[in-house]
């Protein structure tokens, strides 16, 4: 099938036989020579099969809740979106395509000890869409302390806030960051 769609661009509806190796044409008894043309073309079909069957999964996960009119958000990484030369980031997460949720959560991770990183993360987002739908950024680190690369999860926020003012939420990537002493007793039962 694939072979047929890659030369004529459509299907027609003929049933295989049984037990047809799938890597050979199965009209014919020759093998299929895996040419630099055919690789590219099912990169190209695998990559698309990839980012739409991501957009398929979340637009038939939240419908139902879309239908009651309950908020749905997706959380996504803003780079999870880009090409690199001919390659795609591996987290292939076409958020690009997400438009039917009502809120998106970028996780804005980036390690690089300022902000800069940061805000260029949420500046994909924010570029894209602006105010529609409801962006709430995710950020990952501790209150009140800062590592060589990442900085306190305050000065983050604040910095975001300062570069996008129209931001009205944020989220936070984990418990045991805001309060690790407090998420240990959490897990070990003696709140």
């Amino acid at each position: 099938m694939l072979t047929e769609y890659l030369q004529s661009g459509t299907l027609r509806n003929r049933p295989l036989p049984a037990n047809t190796p799938l890597w050979r044409d199965p009209f014919s008894q020759r093998a299929i020579a895996l040419t630099p043309r055919l690789r590219d073309d099912l990169w190209q079909l695998v990559l698309a099969h990839a980012r739409y069957g991501v957009k398929d999964y979340l637009e038939s996960a939240t419908q139902l809740t879309r239908q009651a009119g309950i908020p749905t958000a997706a959380v996504f990484f803003p780079r999870a979106a880009l090409t690199h030369g001919s390659g795609v980031d591996t987290r292939l997460q076409p958020w690009t395509l997400f438009t039917q949720v009502s809120e998106w959560v970028p996780m804005v991770y980036a390690q690089c000890g300022e902000i800069g990183c940061i805000l260029q993360e949420l500046a994909l987002v924010m570029q894209f869409f602006g105010r529609s739908p409801r962006i709430c950024p995710a950020f990952a680190g501790n209150w009140r302390t800062g590592t060589p690369k990442r900085l306190p999860l305050e000065n983050q926020i604040l910095g975001a806030k300062q570069s996008f003012p129209m931001l009205d939420c944020v989220s936070h990537f984990a418990y045991s960051w805001l309060d690790p002493a407090d998420d240990q007793r959490r897990r070990e039962c003696k709140l």
